[in-house]
């Protein structure tokens, strides 16, 4: 089929079953196989009338292809081949900045593309996949890895919707906890003070309702005697204009609330004294990354519990920055989280084809970000034990840690193996890891029955050929014993009845009882031939 008789190709030693492995002189015939020999999904006769190159497979036009595309070319060099570009992913792989992350090959990028910064938030794409941040984010990142000078859109952009833009000075508070502006001005100052009188007023302190003069009644006042503390919201004994965290739970106000009132979850308590800012039913100690052994929401255990001088709790734990566990700019206890549910299951059973990847496809559920981990379990079904591994993306596996796995070609030895996903929410510290139903892989080897009865009883009417669908292309041609072809199909769908494309069978297309030899070309493998019993009776 490829111009070329197999005479020739034994002298050439061309493989005469492989339509691309040619000699050009030694053509002596027209040809008719429908060649894409860089396996770029457009046949070479497209390629030279549209002047792209047959034989490279990054010269091709995208609205040409009407083949399966076989190469692992990444044309772009962002690490995703351009079949998954194509085929599975949308994306274009002539723009190396337009791509699915998930499915990126650090090791098959190029060193070009691993050294830009396709998001312009200052980090190279090589260095966020390794961080496990999305590289086309700018507002996920890890800040620490910033190596090229932010994009104007990242210095302007606010990534932890704090109010200021990411490149902003935050004002340093004017006091304690909160971000301050809370001090109060002594009603009277102006006197020197004795011990009879602290506040100078000219009342005597035993008769003043106001001894330290702050305008807070002495029977209210948590500290009558100093007139810069009134209130200890939190019992520390360090009052709320010195203490540095009002609530106990190892995070300083500032960072709570810079000015003093934000409240993220609008519930009437500014976030220094929410012990669950978003209100996501997880608090805010352990979502910074902290301890709360006796689960009471404040750093430490309350039994023993000691202070310093500014309010914060002695401990090894807590005061160190709060975690952004996702790394999209905001802090996990100002990011509303709970627990992931998965909402669709991957499929039961994939089959094995032939030269065709098998995708896998979960749902999942959660307010906020979720982090997937797929896994496989290559056990025999009589093996005792279970061991499921985590799987990495590479020259198998594509999208091993999104809800979407690819199975890059798979073979028949990996009939039997399992595939699940694990799903948690990294923002979210008080939720399980929940896990998703298994697929298994099976495969269905050629069976060729050796005969079959089209009498329209409903049993066996029709030639079935088990397994006949591991193979991309094929091709099944039909002779009787005397050499006459009476029936042929490409891509045979399991179909024939018996009859013959021709009339002349005692004047019907039924073909008469008898044995019938058969051709059956599968992709690019050797023709199996062989005979079959057709009996109508």
């Amino acid at each position: 089929a490829d111009g070329v008789s197999n005479a020739n190709e034994y002298i050439d030693s061309t493989d005469p079953l492989d339509p691309c492995e040619v000699n050009p002189t030694s053509i002596d015939r027209i040809a008719t196989a429908i060649k894409d020999c860089d396996e770029d999904g457009v046949d070479d006769d497209t390629e030279l009338i549209n002047g792209t190159d047959p034989n490279d497979a990054c010269s091709y036009n995208i609205e040409d292809i009407t083949m399966g595309i076989d190469t692992d070319a990444d044309c772009d060099g962002d690490g995703v081949p351009n079949s998954i570009e194509i085929e599975i992913d949308g994306t274009d792989p002539n723009d190396n900045c337009d791509f699915n992350s998930d499915n990126i090959v650090l090791d098959d990028a190029s060193l070009a593309w691993k050294n830009a910064d396709c998001d312009g938030d200052g980090v190279t794409n090589g260095q966020e996949i390794t961080d496990g941040t999305d590289p086309k984010d700018l507002c996920s990142n890890v800040i620490a890895n910033q190596t090229l000078t932010p994009s104007t859109a990242w210095n302007t952009a606010d990534c932890n919707n704090d109010g200021y833009c990411n490149s902003c000075s935050i004002p340093e508070p004017s006091s304690g906890g909160g971000g301050g502006n809370r001090i109060r001005t002594p009603i009277n100052s102006t006197t020197t003070t004795t011990i009879e009188d602290l506040d100078g007023d000219g009342i005597e302190d035993d008769l003043d309702d106001d001894d330290d003069g702050d305008g807070v009644p002495d029977n209210l006042d948590e500290f009558p005697r100093d007139g810069s503390e009134w209130e200890d919201l939190d019992g520390d004994g360090v009052g709320n204009n010195k203490d540095v965290d009002d609530d106990n739970d190892g995070i300083n106000d500032v960072l709570e609330s810079p000015n003093g009132i934000e409240d993220f979850d609008g519930d009437g308590i500014p976030n220094y004294l929410d012990l669950d800012s978003d209100n996501d039913g997880c608090p805010d100690v352990l979502e910074a990354g902290y301890l709360d052994p006796d689960g009471d929401l404040i750093l430490s255990n309350t039994d023993g519990i000691e202070f310093n001088e500014i309010g914060q709790v002695i401990s090894d734990y807590g005061y160190a920055y709060p975690a952004d566990s996702d790394n999209n700019g905001i802090l996990d206890f100002l990011e509303e989280g709970s627990q992931v549910e998965i909402i669709v299951n991957p499929i039961q059973k994939a089959a094995i084809l032939s030269g065709r990847n098998i995708v896998l496809q979960v749902e999942a559920s959660s307010l906020g970000t979720i982090n997937y981990q797929w896994q496989v379990n290559r056990s025999e079904p009589t093996s005792k034990g279970v061991q499921w591994d985590n799987i990495d993306n590479g020259d198998q596996y594509l999208g091993t840690k999104s809800e979407k796995l690819i199975i890059r070609k798979p073979d028949a030895n990996m009939q039997g193996w399992k595939y699940r996903v694990i799903a948690f929410s990294p923002c979210f510290v008080c939720g399980d890891i929940v896990e998703s139903k298994p697929t298994e892989l099976y495969f269905t080897p050629l069976s060729i029955p050796k005969g079959f009865s089209p009498n329209g009883d409903g049993f066996n009417d029709t030639w079935v050929i088990q397994g006949l669908e591991n193979y991309v292309r094929n091709k099944l041609t039909i002779y009787n014993r005397w050499e006459t072809k009476v029936y042929q199909k490409i891509n045979y769908q399991n179909n024939w009845d018996g009859t013959s494309y021709t009339n002349g069978f005692g004047g019907t297309n039924s073909l008469p009882d008898g044995i019938y030899f058969y051709i059956l070309e599968l992709d690019n493998e050797k023709p199996i031939t062989g005979y079959i019993y057709l009996k109508n009776q």
